[in-house]
């Protein structure tokens, strides 16, 4: 057994067929010729206990003689490849880095030659003022995975000279990657490739060369009518500053970073509506939202001797003096420790702007429901929040009565126009 780096080894080489040197059958040729030996790599003992197969076929070499020089060259070069140049058959890639040029630049600053995931790192930090806060965050997540795998796999790589295949090793390295979340890595680091592209750090974005595994698209949960009952009534005697949140959540149409992110001075009850900033992207757009009269006795009671620079929603979900806005994380905590729990709800906090989009579409348009939302058209309510469209279209197929085959209705003397006859039919 040969030893090599980073507790990998390989077995010694054999030839099938055994008598590949002596042989001179004709019925030869007709055999599977190959040099092979198996590869042990530990982390990948699971998955190879046996060993990798690797496995250099010679069939494609016409006659006995080629195979036979095949055979003795491979014989040198594979020791070659495996001993002296660290290849890895399992991963595809070389454990012995080739070494790095010397570059005069500060570790902290981004070139070509900056390792992979220093180089996303390093760009995560360019994007902040590029993307909503939300997304940045989330990179924090997939860079975290993301390395973890790449560490595992010791990759060493350049920026520059990531390849595809480099990116799909690594994704398939990293710890429970349901196909869903394996579509969320595409989609954010593509957001990094993409901007390294554009700073010509990198010729291509490798990203866009994968594809996105096939996902199933979930019905969304949202509260019935008797759980939004008892969670009304149970937060309202328990957990009355929440109540209040959940209440103008549930009316307001906007996402809960907004309302998180809103002052005490954007808000407008004289004309029932409150301004916002939406975070998509590179673009911030500020919009009026309208407030529903039907809510207007939370926002009274939450904004009694409330100052113009007070966080709407500060510490304890009242108004206050904050250099911040408190985390997402909170509101999501509040909802599975004081509603989820003890009233055995599974429906997520975001399932009630489902809700109330999905019953103005209803009453209303899906039109209403698209401007209560901040959207430019109806794609995402219809798509996404309205979770009785599907119902409603169900039932109206339902009441169809298209008959298979209809009586024709016939058409009478009397009912036929009389322009067409050029008289008059008069009455007895």
């Amino acid at each position: 057994m040969k030893q090599l780096l980073f507790g990998c080894s390989h077995s010694e080489l054999w030839v099938s067929p055994a008598n590949w040197q002596t042989t001179t059958a004709k019925a030869s040729i007709n055999k599977q010729w190959y040099v092979q030996c198996r590869f042990y790599d530990p982390l990948f003992k699971d998955k190879y206990p046996e060993g990798f197969q690797f496995r250099k076929k010679l069939n494609r070499f016409p006659t006995l003689e080629t195979r036979r020089e095949a055979v003795k060259l491979m014989l040198e070069e594979i020791p070659k490849l495996l001993d002296e140049q660290g290849y890895n058959p399992i991963t595809g890639r070389y454990m012995i880095p080739e070494p790095e040029p010397e570059i005069p630049f500060d570790n902290n600053i981004l070139h070509k030659h900056t390792p992979l995931v220093k180089a996303l790192w390093l760009t995560r930090e360019i994007v902040k003022s590029k993307v909503a806060k939300s997304t940045y965050d989330d990179l924090k997540s997939v860079l975290n995975g993301f390395e973890k795998a790449a560490n595992e796999l010791r990759v060493e790589e350049v920026i520059y000279s990531v390849n595809r295949s480099t990116i799909k090793n690594i994704l398939n390295q990293v710890e429970n990657l349901t196909n869903h979340k394996y579509n969320k890595y595409l989609t954010y680091l593509s957001i990094l490739f993409g901007e390294l592209l554009e700073d010509e750090i990198v010729e291509h974005n490798p990203i866009k060369d994968l594809k996105k595994r096939k996902t199933t698209k979930k019905i969304t949960q949202v509260l019935t009518l008797d759980e939004r009952r008892r969670v009304n009534q149970h937060l309202r005697l328990n957990y009355r500053p929440f109540w209040i949140f959940g209440n103008i959540y549930f009316h307001c149409g906007g996402r809960i970073s907004e309302l998180l992110r809103l002052k005490v001075k954007d808000v407008n009850l004289k004309d029932l509506t409150y301004r916002t900033t939406i975070q998509k992207g590179a673009v911030y757009r500020e919009v009026d939202r309208a407030i529903k009269e039907i809510s207007v006795h939370f926002w009274t009671e939450l904004l009694q001797d409330a100052e113009a620079e007070m966080y709407v929603f500060g510490e304890g979900l009242k108004p206050r003096h904050r250099d911040k806005p408190i985390l997402l994380t909170q509101i999501n905590r509040r909802w599975r420790q004081q509603v989820k729990v003890p009233l055995k709800i599974t429906a997520d906090f975001r399932s009630l702007k489902h809700s109330n989009l999905t019953e103005i579409s209803a009453r209303v348009s899906n039109k209403a429901a698209a401007k209560a939302a901040g959207h430019t058209t109806t794609v995402m309510v219809d798509r996404h929040y309205d979770t009785s469209r599907i119902d409603r279209e169900l039932e109206a197929v339902k009441n169809m009565r298209n008959e298979f085959a209809p009586e024709p209705k016939h058409r009478t003397f009397e009912n036929c126009r009389p322009a067409v006859f050029g008289f008059t039919i008069k009455s007895a």
